[in-house]
């Protein structure tokens, strides 16, 4: 009989299992019993040396490239590589290129096949991803420390010659439809996405999907022209956290020797106009936006915005709680309808603009009170300003997030891109802690002034019957 036979008779018999433990019942442990329990382990534990994180590096090499990077002696490293390459550097022509180049970013190039790059990703353990914002194109991973030269090579091949073969693109126009299709589904994605439509006009108008209209017509050469112009050295922030600097360096140096330099053109300012726009769809609630021209992320203003936006207030901390002693939209909503409703204040920052307002969800026949009682409250902090009770509240909402957001390494890896490809600097959360105690009553009385006198942008979905006009909503 063959041993294999043996095993199988052993547990597929029908006291195979009560026999296994009888032989194990019977078996004398002898490891069990050379050091007595009533003795404490003979093995000494050392105690592991924990070292504190080393503060950011920042370096920018000869090909334009920035490399930023944390030292936490973590055993595994966040790598994420940023390309000024998102929707808003779109044009006509290349309408949707980020969102399909976020899509073909793992696919062939001049030093890889798509089949090479997955089972080296996967041989290696990391986990590659590729995302696309407004302003980047970014492509992260998570490995071990060990293993980040190769998959730094692997990423740097993406972006250095990639192929776009017409068949491959035309493999991946099912994940195209499939993104539109879930937007259409999530009504906040659409909203949204309607918001810097009606408020902007340029680059930050542009959508972070691709249009409808251009699906049928993705081709090679449109992505090769897109990556040509903005896949280059000065576009690309390189970040790493649980990475050593100096190896760092010498890793993207070699990793993406033969990028272009060339400086890309200048990005196109996004002009704030304002407007309002609506669509039915089957529900009876309606979910909408009402916001006006926010602050950019150098802007002077933007630690008095973010304090405004917690005076105004934000979801619930606590599940099924009620906000409405701390949060000025939530106690107006409340005061203006009994039907259920949600409603939470919306800070959306860029390099040169932003957004700042709110975003609601409210029973159709009561959305003219709903969005009127919001509006109030918005003259209200320009014309009367701020308690200092609810600034010092704001200030503790605000230090308590920043100072948690140092806990999450992906808000850590994206602050620190975003600070070192617009500043060449950074500041980390526990830095900004002292200015928050800065800012004044003056100060957010100021900004409220500025921001509410801007033209608002109103764009609501759902039953919109009682929907007022926008030009009604500050009489």
């Amino acid at each position: 009989m063959s041993h294999l036979s043996r095993v199988g008779k052993i547990w597929c018999g029908a006291h195979g299992l009560p026999r296994i433990a009888s032989r194990f019942r019977n078996s004398r442990l002898y490891s069990m019993a050379a050091v007595p329990l009533s003795e404490p382990p003979r093995r000494e534990w050392k105690p592991v040396e924990k070292k504190s994180p080393q503060p950011a590096r920042i370096t920018r090499l000869e090909s334009g490239i920035t490399v930023a990077s944390i030292e936490d002696y973590s055993s595994t490293a966040r790598v994420a590589l940023y390309v000024n390459a998102g929707s808003r550097y779109e044009r006509y022509n290349t309408l949707g290129a980020s969102h399909i180049m976020r899509i073909c970013a793992f696919l062939s190039n001049k030093e890889n096949s798509a089949l090479k790059i997955a089972r080296e990703s996967e041989q290696l353990g990391a986990s590659l991803k590729a995302t696309n914002t407004r302003e980047h194109f970014i492509i992260s991973f998570d490995s071990l420390r060990s293993h980040v030269q190769p998959i730094v090579n692997i990423v740097a091949s993406t972006v250095k010659d990639p192929y776009f073969y017409r068949w491959e693109i035309n493999d991946r126009k099912d994940q195209v439809l499939l993104d539109l299709a879930t937007k259409d589904a999530n009504a906040r994605a659409s909203i949204m996405e309607v918001v810097h439509h009606t408020a902007y006009r340029g680059s930050l108008s542009n959508s972070i999907y691709c249009p409808s209209f251009r699906t049928g017509s993705l081709s090679s050469e449109m992505l090769h022209n897109f990556a040509q112009e903005h896949f280059t050295g000065p576009a690309m922030t390189l970040v790493g956290l649980g990475v050593d600097h100096d190896e760092f360096v010498q890793v993207a140096s070699s990793s993406f020797e033969g990028v272009s330099a060339k400086r890309p053109n200048e990005k196109q300012k996004p002009v704030y106009v304002g407007g309002e726009a609506r669509w039915w769809s089957e529900t009876p609630m309606v979910n909408a936006a009402i916001v006006t021209e926010g602050v950019s992320l150098e802007d002077k203003d933007i630690l008095p915005a973010g304090l405004l936006t917690r005076i105004l207030g934000d979801s619930p901390t606590v599940k099924y709680g009620n906000n409405t002693q701390t949060s000025r939209l939530s106690k107006a909503v409340s005061e203006a309808t009994s039907s259920p409703y949600s409603v939470s204040s919306l800070n959306t920052n860029y390099s040169d603009a932003g957004l700042l307002g709110s975003y609601v969800i409210a029973d159709g026949a009561d959305i003219d009170k709903v969005l009127k009682a919001v509006v109030t409250q918005y003259q209200s902090i320009a014309n009367s300003g701020v308690s200092n009770d609810e600034l010092a509240r704001a200030k503790n909402q605000l230090k308590a997030c920043a100072a948690m957001s140092c806990e999450n390494n992906a808000t850590v890896l994206a602050d620190l891109a975003v600070q070192a490809a617009y500043t060449a600097s950074y500041k980390s959360p526990v830095q900004i802690l002292d200015e928050v105690d800065k800012v004044s009553v003056q100060d957010i009385a100021n900004v409220a002034k500025r921001l509410f006198s801007a033209p608002l942008t109103l764009v609501a979905n759902g039953n919109i019957e009682k929907v007022p006009a926008l030009q009604s909503l500050r009489k």
